[in-house]
């Protein structure tokens, strides 16, 4: 039996076909966030929330000219924890509205590349940082749009919550 991420794949490859030239914007908890999305059409986006121990590397650096290939990824970065506390991090406030309330947060954003979607395809992960709570970050996200903001994006992963919360009503309630 194939994995959910293999399925919501398989589900939104049908709707996007359905759907020719429209943008879908697929959004899910850590568990979809898998090599399932490799090779993801522009007009699809997938955001999600990135695991801690997500290892994320530069974009590929510039060809030198040199024979040979050229290489495909950059460095690797620092973990994630390691970023959001060190000293050259930049944040930035960002008024969101999630969750029902409208709050102001710091992100910190870092364009960038992720194993499980391969060299070629570009993300954005943001850090969220709630100011209220200790140093570090509270949340991290891991999407392929890189035209929306940050604050967007974070708004877009808020938005999910209603819809798993009919889902475990229904299914907890009503036997669906």
């Amino acid at each position: 039996r194939p994995a959910k991420p293999v399925l919501a794949r398989e589900m939104l490859d049908l709707l996007a076909a359905r759907l020719a030239g429209r943008t879908i914007h697929l959004v899910g908890d850590a568990a979809y966030a898998t090599a399932a999305w490799r090779g993801l059409p522009s007009h699809l986006t997938l955001t999600s929330r990135l695991r801690s121990n997500g290892v994320i590397f530069k974009p590929a650096p510039p060809r030198t000219g040199k024979q040979g290939r050229p290489a495909t990824w950059g460095k690797r970065l620092p973990t994630l924890t390691q970023i959001a506390t060190g000293p050259a991090t930049e944040w930035t406030a960002a008024t969101i509205r999630r969750y029902g309330q409208t709050e102001t947060l710091m992100l910190h954003t870092i364009d960038c590349l992720w194993g499980p979607l391969g060299a070629e395809t570009p993300v954005r992960v943001i850090l969220v940082q709630d100011s209220k709570k200790p140093s570090g970050y509270q949340l991290a996200l891991i999407s392929t749009d890189l035209n929306c903001t940050p604050a967007q994006i974070v708004e877009r992963y808020a938005d999910r919550w209603p819809i798993e919360v009919a889902y475990e009503e229904g299914k907890e309630l009503f036997g669906v």
